[in-house]
């Protein structure tokens, strides 16, 4: 899934959120290439949705924005008239005829509407996260440019050409950060943006062809972001190397021959930034002439291999974190692909009939949330006073909010040990006595903080906690917990079938669904 496609359609529907929560979210779906996945995400962020595929014919019925299926990818359509529509494809902004787009437009469409409750879960929260981020990145820069200012030899600080020897291998470095990007397959706006001038498609023909590598060893890429780091590390700390390090800029001048040439004439597309790089190499050269920088340097062996070490180590060095970086991202991929086996309805089912089964039914406990007439039920075995019980709570309440009807879920509690019991005969007579409403309010307080000052919370409320009817239900808490020998909290069930370590609780948004529970009743 492209994240710039929801995030495009959230501006569009004036929908708030953040772009590192949303990139997380769909990195982490098992269904982000579909419009299931799509329409899963835009239930999270409470966007009412349906996927409808209707005639060509009635295109102009639409109202915009939405997401279409059209091209074998998934565009957002911006602006609809009955001659032009406007949709966003491979990551820029097309306008053309209606005729046109039903030519690669298959009639299948998601179509959105937004509420008062169109909004991030946690947006408040998310979006104090990342304005600090914000702030700390650009406290980094602020203080890394300073340091850099003192650190300037005082023979250097203010000379005409110093500073323009700065500034274009600053933007040296800014360019081949932008390939770097591009050969790591990052999203990169700006570097989408530069590669399509001139009406190009983008830049990745070129770097990944056979010649975008230096013997097999090294991207140009990486060589070029380690030759202008090297440069600005020489001018700030060894400036009396600069004379060598304009040889090095002279030396590099054939490569931007080759690649030009090797782009117009072997590849035939244009990489933008790579043309960029070589205009850059070329300014150096001429900043050094226009300065007369250009002699023979009194060579001496030390300089000589402090430069080779300087511009050795910076490429090897980032040759080494684009590795790390890419071994990173094959992680994620391959995450991604487990993530999308375990979420298989067969798959799943396989593996929880492999666990053990409890009997299980609805009159074993009336702590139900959720549809209590769901044919998908989970039953967690929970404790009052248990810390990764209340985790689970928040887990369950999630999950509850983004599966809706299609599931409930069943508390039994446990305690640790017979004094602590007032604490389930507490959390029972709230359910009983107030409902699944307010009692699940009162739930989310307690695993919050009631429960660290237990007493004091219970006498909040003027509940009975000694009744007939919480008493029997403990009793049948208590009952099927000792008959089915079970004591670990949190337990998870899916319809008695303990849930296989696999897989987490909140995996079970991806299944909570009609397929899954018919075949559990196989």
């Amino acid at each position: 899934m492209n994240r710039n496609i929801l995030s495009i359609l959230f501006d569009e529907l004036h929908v708030k959120y953040t772009k590192k929560y949303l990139s997380e979210l769909i990195e982490g779906h098992p269904y982000k290439y579909n419009l299931y996945g799509f329409s899963q995400i835009l239930t999270m962020y409470h966007v009412e949705n349906k996927g409808v595929q209707i005639s060509k014919d009635d295109i102009e019925l639409l109202d915009a924005p939405f997401i279409a299926y059209a091209g074998h990818d998934i565009v957002v359509v911006k602006d609809l008239t009955r001659e032009k529509i406007e949709y966003y494809w491979q990551r820029r902004w097309i306008q053309s005829s209606v005729e046109a787009f039903c030519e690669i437009w298959d009639g299948i469409v998601l179509l959105t509407e937004t509420s008062s409750k169109s909004i991030e879960p946690d947006y408040k929260q998310h979006k104090w996260q990342e304005l600090v981020s914000k702030i700390k990145k650009g406290a980094i820069s602020v203080l890394l440019f300073i340091l850099l200012f003192l650190c300037m030899p005082s023979l250097w600080v203010g000379t005409t050409y110093s500073w323009m020897y700065l500034i274009i291998n600053f933007m040296g470095m800014g360019v081949s950060y932008l390939l770097l990007q591009k050969q790591l397959h990052a999203q990169s706006l700006y570097g989408d943006k530069i590669c399509t001038l001139f009406h190009q498609k983008d830049c990745n023909t070129v770097l990944e062809s056979d010649a975008a590598n230096f013997m097999g060893l090294f991207s140009w890429s990486e060589i070029g972001f380690g030759y202008f780091m090297s440069n600005i590390i020489g001018i700030l700390f060894f400036p009396e190397l600069i004379f060598y390090m304009v040889w090095v800029n002279i030396l590099a001048l054939p490569y931007t021959i080759w690649s030009v040439w090797y782009q117009s004439k072997i590849a035939r597309q244009w990489c933008v930034l790579c043309l960029i790089v070589q205009c850059l190499l070329w300014c150096l050269f001429f900043v050094d002439l226009g300065f007369h920088m250009i002699a023979i340097p009194v060579w001496n062996w030390r300089s000589l291999l402090l430069v080779m070490c300087m511009y050795l180590f910076s490429i090897l060095l980032i040759n080494q974190i684009v590795q790390v970086l890419t071994k990173l991202r094959q992680y994620r991929m391959a995450a991604y692909e487990l993530a999308s086996i375990k979420v298989v309805e067969e798959v799943f089912v396989s593996l929880l009939k492999k666990e053990p089964h409890y009997y299980i039914d609805r009159t074993v406990s009336k702590m139900i949330l959720g549809n209590p007439d769901a044919s998908l039920c989970v039953t967690v075995l929970t404790n009052p006073h248990c810390e990764p019980c209340g985790k689970m709570h928040r887990k369950i309440e999630n999950l509850l909010m983004d599966v809706g009807d299609r599931m409930c879920v069943q508390y039994i509690f446990s305690a640790f040990n017979d004094e602590l019991l007032i604490s389930n005969q507490f959390l029972i007579a709230v359910y009983l006595q107030y409902g699944e409403e307010k009692g699940r309010r009162i739930y989310e307080e307690w695993f919050t903080r009631g429960k660290y000052t237990a007493k004091d919370y219970i006498k909040k409320f003027n509940l009975d906690i000694n009744s007939a009817d919480v008493l029997s239900e403990l009793e049948h808490h208590q009952r099927w917990k000792i008959g089915n020998h079970l004591s670990a909290t949190p337990t998870i069930l899916v319809n008695g079938y303990k849930l296989p370590k696999r897989y987490q609780i909140e995996d079970l948004v991806h299944l909570a669904n009609s397929k899954l529970a018919e075949l559990l009743l196989r």
